[in-house]
């Protein structure tokens, strides 16, 4: 949509991976792969959920924020009952954005913990400032770093 391409973003027309031990290097352009590429970018996640909230909303969407729901009450396409807060929402559709809170996985009973030990991982993000870039179209790429221990970008 035109209020995607709007939003500020990095293109990734490809990506670089690399050993830990800077043995190797390789580059992966998403061009030369199996399939017709299609436009890839990263977008703040922050911002890119405001405007799927603020595109349904201009698209008629019914928005409720910061609302609590207790209980599906009834949940097939069409037809789907909430109690929320201290109201019963009736729609033709619920779209979850509860995220690990899984509202709908939860109803359906999906949401299961994973007891495999090999599954119980770390994850770290940050920001850098002074980080060197690849040049010209490749500046996108991510850098993917393997090594023993895993890997990271």
């Amino acid at each position: 949509t035109q209020s995607l391409a709007k939003l500020p973003q990095v293109r990734k027309l490809g990506a670089e991976f690399v050993m830990g031990d800077g043995g190797k290097t390789s580059q992966f352009v998403f061009a030369d792969g199996l399939l017709p590429s299609w436009p890839t970018f990263n977008i703040e996640r922050a911002v890119f959920d405001d405007m799927l909230l603020n595109e349904a909303r201009a698209a008629g969407a019914e928005i409720r924020e910061n609302c609590l729901v207790r209980e599906i009450l009834h949940l097939e396409d069409g037809n789907v009952r909430l109690a929320a807060n201290d109201e019963t929402l009736v729609a033709k559709h619920l779209i979850d954005a509860s995220g690990h809170g899984t509202v709908v996985g939860r109803h359906l009973g999906l949401r299961k913990t994973m007891d495999d030990p090999n599954l119980h991982k770390v994850a770290y993000f940050g920001h850098f400032r002074g980080v060197y870039r690849l040049p010209g179209d490749t500046a996108g790429h991510p850098t993917i770093i393997m090594s023993d221990e895993g890997w990271y970008w």
